[in-house]
């Protein structure tokens, strides 16, 4: 069976790539024993920031979605994009998920008071710039025309 071409073609799928590096972060912390290491403030202000983040993260991901699925086109890169989305959070964001995905990380890093998440978030997000993203942009641009590049004259790629 042949690949479609009508694909941004990313370098991993976006989730994979957000699951690594949290991985690898909690790892991090494990193999330098330096969990419940950030020493900036104290239990209860990290337990509400970062549980204030990761359900920022979870609307952020939920509004996104909801936004594809009323548009008619899929959320996964591995299906072709039917429709450009550019309401609700897209009007906010180019990249709601992706956004969702860094804030999750963020948050999971202050809510666990962990070193390793902090230092793998930077990796992730450049991944998913250089390696997801600047492909998406490239495929919708080919896709959609002159239309994108109103919206992504419009709308910042992160906020």
């Amino acid at each position: 069976m042949a690949r479609s071409t009508d694909l941004p073609g990313v370098i991993a799928p976006p989730p994979l790539v957000v699951l690594f590096f949290l991985l690898s972060g909690l790892l991090l912390d494990v193999h330098l024993d330096v969990l419940h290491g950030l020493p900036v403030v104290g239990w209860m202000e990290r337990l509400f920031a970062g549980a204030v983040l990761l359900l920022v993260s979870i609307i952020l991901f939920a509004a996104s979605t909801n936004g594809f699925r009323r548009a008619g086109t899929p959320v996964p890169t591995s299906a072709p994009t039917s429709a450009l989305v550019t309401t609700g959070v897209h009007g906010l964001s180019r990249n709601p998920i992706y956004l969702g995905f860094v804030v999750f990380h963020l948050g999971l890093a202050v809510l666990l008071n962990s070193w390793g998440l902090l230092a793998t978030l930077v990796p992730s997000v450049l991944l998913l710039r250089f390696g997801v993203i600047a492909r998406e942009e490239a495929y919708l641009l080919q896709k959609f025309g002159s239309a994108y590049e109103e919206y992504r004259a419009r709308v910042p790629r992160w906020l």
